[in-house]
C-alpha cells in the first residue's frame, strides 16, 4: 500500500466512524450537556480526569469550562485532576496509581457535581476506582471511552 492510498483509507474510515457516530450518539450527548447544564445551574462543579492522551482531552474541556468557546462568557466552575504533577506523584509514591484519582475526588467532590472522565481504555483501574469514588460522593459521571 502506498502512502495515498493509506491516507485515503484513514480518512474513510474516519468518515465511516463518524456517520455511525451521527446515527447513535446524539440523545447521549443531549443527556449529557442537560445533566451538566443542571449541575452547573444549581453550584456544581465540573471535575475531569483522564488517561493517556484523554487527560490532554480532559485538560483542554475544562479550560474551555473555565474560559470559554465560541464568545464571551463568564468562566464555569471546572478543573482538572490530570494535570496536577505534585499531587499525582504525592499519591502514586504514598499510596497506589490505582487511587491517583479516586483520593482527589473522595476529597473535593460533591454531591451533584460531575465527573467528566474521558479515557482510551476505561477499564483501567485508576479510572474504575475514580467512577467508583464519583458514585460513592452521588457526582453524576458523563464518561467518553472507547470499548
Amino acid at each position: 500500500m502506498d502512502f495515498q492510498e493509506a491516507i485515503y483509507t484513514q480518512f474513510a474510515q474516519s468518515f465511516e466512524a463518524q456517520q455511525q457516530a451521527l446515527e447513535s450518539l446524539p440523545p447521549y450527548i443531549e443527556h449529557a450537556a442537560k445533566v451538566m447544564f443542571a449541575s452547573i445551574a444549581s453550584g456544581g462543579k465540573v471535575v475531569c480526569i483522564g488517561n493517556s492522551t484523554g487527560s490532554h482531552l480532559a485538560q483542554y474541556f475544562s479550560t474551555l469550562l473555565l474560559d470559554r468557546m465560541d464568545r464571551e462568557r463568564p468562566g464555569l466552575p471546572a478543573f482538572n485532576l490530570s494535570g496536577d504533577g505534585a499531587a499525582l506523584l504525592s499519591i502514586t509514591h504514598n499510596d497506589s496509581y490505582h487511587d491517583v484519582f479516586s483520593k482527589q475526588i473522595t476529597a473535593i467532590g460533591n454531591p451533584g457535581d460531575i465527573l467528566f472522565v474521558i479515557a482510551n481504555r476505561g477499564n483501567t483501574s485508576p479510572i474504575i476506582q475514580a467512577i467508583q469514588a464519583g458514585h460513592e460522593r452521588k457526582m453524576n459521571i458523563v464518561a467518553l471511552t472507547s470499548p
